[in-house]
């Protein structure tokens, strides 16, 4: 559940076409939290290099993270579109 969230988060600010894949790795077996493997690009690859070199990229890609778990965690029926949640959207919410 959390890779679906933060996945369509991912998508919808950064990533067009990407996919999640399942897979076996010991980190995802054995932990008993919830448990993520967010590749976010390759420095092998020229653009996915000036991409992750970028500091507002960077800053997308941690945000949208953290709003994927945030709706994970907070499962509301909030009304906030996918990939239009911020950081301020969050903070809001746990200072009412």
């Amino acid at each position: 559940m959390a890779a679906r969230y933060v996945l369509k988060e991912l998508i919808s600010r950064t990533l067009p076409g990407s996919g999640c894949h399942a897979r076996q790795w010991e980190l995802l077996r054995y932990s008993d939290a919830p448990t993520v493997w967010v590749d976010l690009g390759y420095l092998s690859s020229a653009n996915e290099r000036d991409h992750l070199e970028d500091d507002e990229h960077r800053e997308r890609l941690a945000e949208s993270i953290l709003c994927g778990l945030q709706r994970m965690y907070v499962q509301s029926n909030d009304t906030v579109a996918t990939g239009t949640m911020s950081l301020s959207d969050i903070e809001a919410y746990y200072n009412k």
